[in-house]
């Protein structure tokens, strides 16, 4: 289910029509530093630069804790997006989503399309002086908007043509660099920074960000995602990857096999959820034996895209 210019989206379904792109950012927790004026605060507290934040009353257990976190430095900031999102090991990381797609064409309110249920497999390669080389894949099988079933054709709302539904394989990722810096595609010369929105609630820690697409990339493309971690867990420095869950939405061309002309300019609107596993036995049963059967490749990274990687 995945901005930045960056994390090729665990989340991404871009049918035949688009290039992948990969993801995410690197580790140990954010500094609790007392000294330190963007240390992040205790549970409860806002950091001594967050006057805007809002916080309960003493007492007043009703109340959410609202705040923001600050990092007390660019590789902090880094460490915290890749145990977030990846895992500061070098060990290969999956995520499991469905999103739903909405079809929108020119004149007419979005329509609700279909479903999709995939994975995105990310590995990365750490080099001194905190440079990761991310690369990865995404792979989404179609399912019926209503029964949840599998698919593999269905009927075009606005052309009321039967289209074989696409099961959509993301394997051309052209792979990410990200270093304290921003992160850029392999690519391109472009770098992004490093500008995600991190906001406390209670226990909770969520960390959004807006994606846009590698320079390659036909069309219109815009990416916006929650990643959701335990606070928790997240001041635990030696948990090097950390549960969590990611929902947004993202808009992107529609895919070519839906059968509309280029110049009539429709979109697909899509919303995931979905989490990161501990590993591929997790992935629920009727997915995984699919996956096996189909494309078993793909439940490993390709290595040799690390070889080709400057």
């Amino acid at each position: 289910m995945n901005t930045l210019g960056a994390t090729f989206s665990r989340r991404w379904a871009l049918g035949t029509t688009l290039a992948a792109a990969a993801t995410a950012g690197a580790a140990p927790a954010a500094s609790n530093n007392a000294g330190s004026a963007n240390a992040v605060p205790p549970v409860g507290k806002p950091a001594a630069n967050d006057a805007a934040a809002i916080w309960p009353a003493p007492g007043d257990r009703r109340q959410i804790s609202n705040g923001v976190m600050h990092f007390s430095s660019p590789e902090e900031h880094l460490e915290s997006l890749m145990r977030v999102e990846r895992t500061m090991d070098e060990k290969e990381v999956a995520w499991w989503f469905w999103f739903v797609w909405f079809l929108m064409v020119p004149g007419r309110s979005p329509i609700p399309l279909m479903r999709y249920e995939g994975m995105e497999m990310s590995r990365h390669k750490q080099f001194p002086g905190h440079r990761f080389i991310v690369h990865g894949h995404n792979l989404s099988f179609p399912r019926d908007l209503v029964s949840g079933d599998y698919i593999s054709e269905i009927i075009n709302p606005v052309t009321g043509a039967k289209v074989p539904a696409g099961t959509s394989v993301i394997t051309n990722d052209p792979g990410y660099e990200f270093t304290p810096q921003g992160v850029r595609p392999l690519t391109s010369d472009k770098r992004h920074t490093l500008d995600e929105f991190w906001r406390i609630e209670d226990g909770l820690l969520h960390m959004q960000r807006v994606r846009t697409p590698p320079p390659e990339w036909p069309g219109q493309f815009i990416e916006q995602n929650t990643t959701t971690v335990s606070l928790t867990d997240f001041r635990r420095p030696r948990l090097l990857r950390l549960p969590s869950r990611s929902a947004g939405t993202w808009l992107q061309p529609a895919p070519r096999w839906l059968g509309f002309p280029l110049e009539m300019n429709a979109l697909v609107l899509g919303h995931f959820d979905g989490r990161k596993l501990e590993d591929l036995q997790q992935f629920p049963r009727e997915y995984l034996a699919r996956v096996q059967q189909e494309y078993p490749q793909l439940l490993a990274v390709d290595e040799a895209k690390f070889t080709k990687s400057p």
